[in-house]
């Protein structure tokens, strides 16, 4: 009876993911009970049944393990809160903040899907194989899905829907016939974030290649299908990309186990990766994407502003006529008036001075822009404490795209480390299980697992959009458990 209610609670947990994501970026969002959001109040419900249940079953030393950790998280959250209420208020205006408001989005965001991976890898005989690989499939099918039938019906949302003025984005379909933009074409679905959606897309390919390869059946070739178009239709770097660079290494990957490891040649399978694999590159060379980014000119992002800067302020004394000249030709330096709007000018004129004489190329890259924008607050602040500690509150309006840098400014090294180390701790478990049996593990499938979850790991400090964002996390615990079931403890055929 336990086993049957852990195994239902965790699958509707799964299930609930792209859905409650489609809602977050809806007016459902605001329904609450209680004062807290039916959405979160569901998954708290579900991960804290099925932890009370794991608890009934694991051994008394997972116990003390799981005490300590809860120990070190008490007082990471009393020191990190006490840390950021020495803050300066000068350097930047403080939004509404609390205790309890802190606490409550570190344990949602980072903690809840941390809990998922306990609860997985210690019910090994509830959560097996199969249990993976039905997940998975519906998680990747419900969003390639999704994205195809609502850009074909015209009803998806942009994926840059903060830049490109439409409700709707045309479809793909109609691309030939289309005058405008071509990154107007680009679609999340009802997705919240086009990022956070391409991270798991991307994440996901290479076990919905071992599923192809396992498996070989007519609907793991049409999700694969599905799961590349949707990528090139999303249209962000990671995912565009991703869809014709993964399934080519994976080719390679496997190619290689047939001459060097002398495998048995399925010909079944590659002609089920490669043929597909063939038409989408072709739809790659030609999507909106590509197009997207011929218009983009190099040179022009290349321009130096010394001397631009140089002749508006000459003549002028004061730092209210520059702060005034600078906000009237934001556009002319690169900036984008919401990146001021986060770090005023009149705040601190000499840094948004040397931000001006710079290239083009460094002001128009939102990563690098917002990374010394935090760096420079760290650095007014002064306080030792803030590497250790972390800083949230003045970060949760400034996305840097690039996480674990985003985590050490958010969190300090000891957050980060308790709530971030915990996927390299089990990772590098793994490797480590892996190389005790090498030559039994030394195969084209495992590599897969093992890529699924370096990806998942190396995307977001080029990305970001994964730490810090639910779904994507809750999809890297799933990972993570996925390969500590096959690699961590024992060989599974």
């Amino acid at each position: 009876m336990k086993n049957k209610l852990l195994k239902l609670f965790i699958t509707i947990l799964f299930i609930s993911l792209p859905i409650s994501d489609i809602l977050r970026n809806s007016s459902f969002i605001n329904l609450e009970f209680l004062g807290i959001s039916i959405l979160e109040l569901l998954n708290v419900i579900l991960l804290g049944g099925s932890f009370i249940i794991t608890l009934t079953k694991i051994h008394k030393k997972k116990m003390i393990f799981l005490v300590i950790y809860a120990v070190l998280l008490c007082l990471y959250l009393v020191f990190h809160y006490q840390n950021i209420s020495n803050f300066d208020t000068s350097i930047v205006h403080i939004q509404n903040y609390s205790f309890l408001k802190e606490t409550i989005y570190l344990l949602r965001i980072y903690f809840l899907p941390l809990l998922a991976i306990p609860i997985l890898i210690w019910n090994r005989d509830v959560f097996d194989k199969t249990f993976y690989s039905h997940i998975i499939k519906y998680l990747i099918a419900f969003i390639s899905f999704s994205i195809i039938i609502l850009d074909f019906l015209n009803l998806s949302y942009p994926s840059y829907d903060d830049i490109v003025d439409l409700k709707y984005a045309p479809s793909i379909f109609h691309y030939l016939n289309y005058n405008g933009d071509p990154q107007d074409l680009l679609a999340k679905g009802w997705f919240e974030s086009a990022n956070e959606i391409s991270v798991i897309l991307f994440a996901l390919l290479p076990i919905n290649i071992y599923l192809l390869y396992k498996e070989g059946k007519i609907s793991n070739v049409i999700i694969f299908i599905s799961h590349l178009f949707s990528m090139i239709i999303l249209g962000t770097r990671t995912s565009a990309y991703g869809s014709v660079i993964i399934p080519y290494f994976c080719l390679s990957i496997y190619i290689f186990f047939i001459l060097i490891k002398k495998e048995k040649v399925r010909l079944p399978f590659l002609c089920k990766l490669s043929i597909p694999l063939l038409c989408i590159s072709f739809v790659f060379i030609y999507s909106p994407f590509r197009q997207f980014k011929r218009q983009i000119d190099p040179e022009l992002l290349g321009t130096n502003n010394t001397d631009k800067i140089s002749m508006l302020l000459n003549g002028l004394n004061s730092d209210t006529e520059k702060i005034d000249v600078i906000k009237k030709h934001l556009y002319d330096f690169g900036i984008e008036s919401k990146i001021e709007e986060l770090y005023p000018i009149n705040n601190d004129l000499d840094f948004w001075l040397e931000i001006c004489h710079r290239d083009l190329r460094l002001n128009n890259n939102y990563r690098v822009i917002k990374h010394e924008i935090i760096k420079r607050i760290k650095q007014r602040n002064n306080n030792k404490y803030d590497n250790l500690f972390g800083m949230h509150f003045l970060l949760n309006y400034m996305n840097m795209e690039r996480d674990y840098v985003q985590q050490y400014y958010e969190l300090g090294l000891f957050g980060t480390i308790l709530l971030v180390g915990v996927y390299f701790i089990i990772f590098l478990y793994t490797i480590i299980q892996f190389f005790k049996n090498f030559k039994e593990k030394f195969k084209f499938e495992y590599i897969l697992l093992f890529m699924a979850m370096s990806f998942g790991l190396i995307v977001p400090y080029l990305s970001g959009h994964t730490f810090g964002a639910f779904f994507p996390m809750f999809v890297l615990s799933l990972l993570i458990s996925l390969l500590h079931y096959m690699v961590g403890d024992k060989l599974e055929d």
